[in-house]
Parts: C-alpha cells; sequence; structure tokens
C-alpha cells in the first residue's frame, strides 16, 4: 500500500512558495554527509566544506547543486523530488517519491507563479519534482476566492497507473 505523506507548511527562501497541498507517495529519503556529495562530485581534500543555501553547498570553492548530486547516487533516479541541506545541518537528504501534488496560494507574495501555469509547474518542478513527470496544471479559485496553482506530478510507472489519481 502505498504511503502518502501529507504537508502544509510555508518555506520562506525567495525559491520557495507557500504551499496550502504539499502531498507526495511513497516517500524515501537517503541522507548523505556533506563530504560525500563533494568527494562523489569530484572534490577531492575536502578540508572545507560550506553550506551556501537551501540547494547549494560550497566544495573548497567549487559549488555543488544539491538535487545534482542527488540525480548522480541516487538508485531511485526517476522519483527525485529534490536534494536540499536542511538548516544547521551537515547532510544532503535526497528526496524521492512516485508522486506529487501541489497547491500554491496566489496571493501577493507567490502571484509570480500563477501569471502562466505552464510556467509556474515549471519552477515549482525545479525545485520540488526534479524527474517527475507533470501531467496536471491548473488555476483554480480557492479558500476565500483567492486563485491557487496546482500541479500534479508522477513517474512514468505511476502514470500508466494514474486511476486513483484524480486529475
Amino acid at each position: 500500500m502505498a504511503l502518502l505523506f501529507l504537508l502544509s507548511f510555508s518555506l520562506t527562501s525567495l525559491a520557495h512558495a507557500k504551499f496550502t497541498k504539499y502531498e507526495v507517495t511513497d516517500l524515501k529519503k537517503e541522507e548523505y554527509p556533506l563530504s560525500k556529495t563533494c568527494e562523489t562530485m569530484g572534490i577531492k581534500h575536502t578540508i572545507l566544506v560550506e553550506v551556501v543555501d537551501t540547494y547549494t553547498i560550497d566544495c573548497m570553492g567549487t559549488k555543488i547543486n544539491t538535487t545534482d548530486f542527488c540525480n548522480k547516487i541516487s538508485k531511485n533516479g526517476p522519483q527525485l523530488l529534490r536534494g536540499f541541506i536542511k538548516p544547521d545541518s551537515k547532510v544532503v537528504t535526497c528526496q524521492m517519491a512516485s508522486r506529487a501534488i501541489i497547491t500554491v496560494v496566489c496571493d501577493e507574495r507567490d502571484k509570480k507563479y500563477c501569471y502562466n501555469e505552464t510556467n509556474g509547474c515549471k519552477k515549482i518542478k525545479q525545485n520540488y519534482a526534479a524527474n517527475l513527470l507533470e501531467v496536471h496544471r491548473s488555476i483554480t479559485d480557492g479558500e476565500g476566492g483567492t486563485q491557487q496553482l496546482n500541479c500534479y506530478f508522477t513517474t512514468k510507472n505511476s502514470f500508466d497507473q494514474t486511476d486513483d489519481l484524480v486529475l
């Protein structure tokens, strides 16, 4: 039976949006020390490793994107959602899932995602559903009449079995 993981949260980085819905199916995660990240990406003898932001580490002057690292190391590549570093953490977390349903409120802060639903879901996919396929996008009215952007993503295998995913 598929594990359904439901989160409702607000992220504050420039690359993040305020979600009213973030559902993932079959969530898995793998964690790797920062030094392993640098070594895997070809940087040897990493005396100094610094966290630049949620998605980037600095390995002796070379910037490494965490999602690129996760793509390289993960056995679950087609299911990769994202790679990230939690605040005050010394590990890269690679998240995988077979499906993701994401809803963003089109409020003053995040209306940039809602001008064009194709571009909005593309930006959301970059940060939250990297290797999944987009299977649905729409802008609908949410609570209080505020519009919301809806983006549905799935793996190719799950796309063939979308009978329980309402589009």
